[in-house]
């Protein structure tokens, strides 16, 4: 009987300037800041540059000026409101992440050195893209499923910015794709609009059968 080759991919979410706070030496930064964002570049950085993962993958958020989850295209509304976008319930953000500006562009301590793949997401005006394997509204694939299919992976590996946001989502959905899936919680920003959201979402990743890990548990492993 022959024994199923592993072969683990780190999926590195969204690690760009946008979503960092205010540094006035890096362009695009404040956009939509989370706090605590650039503490987790070191961490993603060791991950990336450890034996133990075969692909490095990135996620980029890369919305048209005009996306429809910028409170600024909804006139009278604000920040973090809620409304209906073509279907799908929507939560509004400050712009961030536009094409083509410093905003979208990969944070500059990030290691980019092993990185086999950019996925795009965010792209289509109409709905937001969370996961970086789907749009809001599974409407839409990003190609990411594909792509680690294509390269023989069959464990993936998710870390970025933000839960309970884009790399939750990303877990749940390489899970369903039938990758054995874990969430490196020291290598994720988090962003608690409720409070309570950061241990609520580790129990619905729990539920969808994601394995929650840190960085320590897969740091001097070999593969």
């Amino acid at each position: 009987m022959t024994t199923m080759q592993i072969k683990r991919a780190l999926v590195r979410v969204d690690i760009q300037n946008g979503f960092m706070p205010l540094d006035p030496g890096i362009p695009g930064t404040g956009e939509l800041p989370v706090e605590g964002a650039p503490a987790i570049v070191a961490a993603v950085n060791a991950l990336s540059r450890s034996p133990f993962f075969d692909l490095v993958v990135d996620t980029q958020d890369y919305h048209p000026a005009d996306h429809g989850s910028f409170y600024t295209m909804h006139p009278g509304k604000s920040a973090n409101e809620v409304v209906d976008l073509f279907g799908l319930s929507q939560i509004l953000w400050n712009p961030h992440c536009r094409q083509n500006t410093p905003g979208c562009e990969f944070y500059p301590t990030l290691d980019r050195s092993r990185v086999a793949k950019v996925i795009q997401k965010g792209t289509d005006k109409t709905v937001d893209s969370y996961s970086g394997f789907w749009d809001n509204g599974k409407r839409k694939s990003t190609g990411l499923a594909d792509y680690l299919v294509s390269e023989g992976v069959t464990h993936v590996y998710v870390v970025g910015v933000t839960r309970p946001f884009c790399p939750s989502w990303t877990a749940i959905d390489s899970a369903e794709a039938g990758f054995k899936t874990f969430l490196v919680v020291d290598a994720c920003s988090l962003l608690e609009l409720a409070p309570g959201a950061g241990e609520t979402d580790l129990l619905a990743l729990r539920g969808k059968q994601v394995e929650i890990v840190s960085s320590s548990d897969i740091l001097g492993q070999t593969a």
